[in-house]
């Protein structure tokens, strides 16, 4: 039977110009593609395989022409269907963050007016369930903050700023806000910065704050007895920049390894008793992967169970005019 390009004539005549303008060049070509129109406007792919030979002295080509019409067209079909999903997933996203933005709005206004509240006089009942109150919407402000973060980062939305920060005072902001839980837990929480490593920064102090406090934050969730160590070393300097190496260790559950490709998939934990035990979103993780990735780093995890895990990543910041001693000097008698 008669294939596809039989009877066929080139749909864009230049491709047969470019064709034989390598041919000329080369003396061959192999697996040249082109369209082809067949009687009736039909089109079809093929892909060409041609050489220069010499006959009784005089130059032939001799070419070998493959029908790839099905390839393409699957080709074709999976490329739109592809773009569809990406549309899909998109719109999907964008609908996510501008609903979790309208859900935090009043949110935001019940924490405040519980607040508000709790400052007057009250009875022990009523201070009670203002305080569940409170302590609900936080809760629920911290799950949908992530679930707009996490729409944002799938909408491609997420930006990073660069502006001059203390690395200091980011530290400090994450200490202060989860030494109270390791408190509670008897668990040491370790504040470790290289002497030579800068404190007048340029970059995003909010999103390297929000790695920090997500990872720490699972540390001390994740560990019952022990330490973590908030950790900050010097990797690479020149005059105007300079990139650090971050890294959080416990001495918490660890993570095994064979769930240990699940922990950065978004809406996914180790296992189904995390969430009955810890609670949590499992977008954690993979926002603090995705922040540090937008940030030019990766946030690899080394970890074993019952001793323990370290999460790190290495984050490139501008170099900001500014003093470098820690704004908080040790005691003299520490």
């Amino acid at each position: 039977g008669k294939s596809a390009l039989a009877f066929s004539f080139w749909e864009d005549p230049e491709d047969r110009q470019k064709l034989f303008t390598a041919l000329r060049e080369n003396g061959f070509i192999q697996d040249f593609e082109a369209v082809f129109k067949r009687k009736g406007n039909e089109i079809s792919y093929g892909s060409m395989s041609a050489k220069i030979i010499n006959l009784q002295g005089e130059p032939h080509v001799i070419s070998i022409t493959r029908d790839i019409t099905a390839r393409k067209q699957a080709e074709t079909e999976l490329r739109m269907a592809k773009e569809e999903a990406e549309a899909s997933s998109k719109a999907k996203s964008e609908f996510l963050a501008n609903v979790s933005h309208e859900i935090r709005t009043p949110l935001n206004a019940v924490i405040g007016f519980s607040s508000l509240a709790l400052k007057t006089e009250l009875t022990a009942r009523q201070r009670d369930y203002l305080e569940k109150i409170e302590t609900s919407a936080k809760s629920l402000l911290l799950v949908i903050n992530d679930i707009l973060d996490f729409s944002k980062i799938e909408a491609g939305k997420m930006e990073l700023e660069a502006i001059a920060f203390r690395l200091d005072e980011v530290l400090e902001g994450i200490v202060g806000i989860t030494s109270v839980k390791a408190e509670e837990k008897g668990l040491e929480l370790i504040r470790s910065v290289g002497s030579d490593v800068p404190l007048a920064l340029i970059g995003d102090p909010l999103r390297l704050g929000q790695v920090l406090l997500n990872l720490t934050n699972n540390a001390v969730k994740f560990t019952d007895q022990g330490y973590i160590v908030i950790k900050v070393e010097l990797a690479e300097r020149n005059q105007e920049r300079c990139r650090l190496k971050f890294s959080v260790t416990d001495t918490g559950i660890g993570i095994a390894p064979e769930v240990m490709p699940k922990i950065f998939t978004a809406f996914s934990q180790a296992d189904a008793s995390i969430t009955r035990r810890f609670g949590g979103t499992g977008l954690g993780l993979p926002i603090a992967g995705y922040l540090v990735e937008i940030m030019g780093g990766e946030l690899p995890a080394v970890s074993e169970p019952g001793q323990g895990s370290t999460f790190t990543f290495s984050v490139e910041f501008g170099l900001s005019a500014g003093e470098t001693r820690w704004s908080h000097p040790a005691t003299a008698d520490l």
